[in-house]
């Protein structure tokens, strides 16, 4: 009857919202190897990472290949106190730096749109294969895009994969 197929209808959407992706809290705190692109400025780097986004502070010791030489570097990035220190890790020096851009939070951005899930490696085997969600945002206002690889929630939605680009700095993929 009418009322039958009123309760399915709302029982398949329920089903179909229920499989949507939700936004998750990525770790606030975590360390990776990491390589980082600027394609726009031909700037490639690889390297150790921690971040923390509680306090706004970031660390790498990183490898930089900039077409013509490779440098060895630990940059500590206070965001707080809008300081980077970069010690040279061949030549031994220490410069001070202002920072000028904003925090990068690494996060699933709370409006941000989920635009599907991909397995890295194969789900033919047990364990062979990581499923992960991606997610997309934009902001017309301040003028900056970004898209991002996570693991579902009940994984600990660890990033994978940033990408984010704005005018001021350009397209950064970490």
């Amino acid at each position: 009857s009418m009322k039958l197929a009123v309760t399915l209808a709302l029982l398949g959407a329920v089903a179909v919202f229920a499989q949507h992706e939700r936004h998750c809290d990525a770790p606030s705190e975590f360390e990776a190897h990491a390589f980082q692109m600027a394609p726009k400025e031909e700037f490639f780097r690889r390297g150790h990472f921690a971040y923390d986004s509680r306090e706004e502070r970031t660390s790498l010791f990183e490898e930089i290949r900039n077409g013509t030489d490779d440098e060895f570097f630990h940059t500590i990035e206070l965001f707080r106190e809008r300081k980077a220190f970069r010690f040279n890790l061949k030549t031994k020096t220490c410069t001070v730096q202002e920072i000028k851009h904003r925090f990068h939070r690494i996060e699933v951005p709370r409006d941000a749109r989920f635009v599907g899930e991909a397995i890295i490696g194969t789900n033919a085997f047990a364990d062979s294969g990581l499923l992960t969600n991606h997610w997309a945002h934009e902001n017309k206002q301040e003028k900056w895009e970004w898209f991002g690889v996570y693991t579902p929630r009940e994984a600990g939605c660890v990033p994978i994969m940033d990408d984010f680009a704005d005018e001021q700095v350009g397209r950064v993929q970490t």
